[in-house]
């Protein structure tokens, strides 16, 4: 099976979609992951085949304070979604298309904050699932507002717009523990993942002495 994964170009979105894509290269699935060019040779260091698609992440930033200079003195949390689905995913989705046409992939990965892959995906007929970041799934309200923002770009493609939860495909692969998301647990049917972080090439570790007080570092999202 052809499995591509998409992910926009910085290591929080690429990262926690590794251990699933090598599970499939592992088990003899023909795997590859699109996203920026600065990802793909950490990609490769860790076995995958990469391509490049997409705008990097300091491109896209830079690209965002032209269009919106306001956005230079204003919380990331303000705009980010607008970032996301106004530039990264047009970019995302000119890249994707001659992919996809050239290789068939039999199913597309991507992570929830590229929004490029799912309309590729939908135009040439391939199923495509959402693969999580580990950090709890928006609501329902907020993935209402993608959607909107995003039909534009939809229709621009000539497939039909995803409404809310439609955007996240046949399934949704969830590190995020349960508990994280208090007593009424995510508001779409996710399948739970065990998240897995690689250990890139050459990283060491700092040996603590055994006098020394437990250290736990917690990394949330991206």
């Amino acid at each position: 099976m052809r499995v591509l994964f998409t992910a926009h170009g910085a290591y929080g979105h690429v990262l926690p979609m590794v251990g699933v894509a090598r599970a499939l290269a592992d088990c003899g699935d023909d795997v590859r992951v699109a996203t920026g060019e600065s990802l793909c040779p950490t990609l490769a260091s860790l076995g995958l085949e990469a391509v490049r698609a997409g705008i990097g992440d300091d491109d896209l930033v830079a690209e965002a304070h032209r269009r919106w200079p306001e956005t230079r003195h204003q919380s990331p949390a303000s705009w980010a979604v607008r970032m996301f689905s106004d530039i990264a995913a047009p970019a995302m989705l000119a890249d994707l298309a001659p992919i996809i046409d050239s290789w068939r992939p039999h199913l597309v990965v991507r992570e929830e904050g590229e929004h490029g892959g799912p309309i590729a995906a939908a135009a040439a007929n391939v199923p495509w699932v959402t693969h999580a970041w580990g950090s709890p799934l928006p609501s329902q309200a907020r993935l209402e507002e993608l959607a909107e923002s995003l039909a534009p770009l939809w229709r621009t493609a000539g497939v039909t717009a995803r409404c809310a939860d439609g955007l996240y495909g046949a399934a949704v692969l969830d590190p995020c523990p349960l508990s994280l998301y208090g007593a009424g647990g995510p508001e779409v049917s996710a399948r739970p993942l065990r998240a897995t972080a690689p250990a890139m090439p050459g990283e060491h570790h700092p040996r603590r002495s055994p006098s020394a007080q437990a250290l736990t570092y917690v990394g949330f999202g991206t």
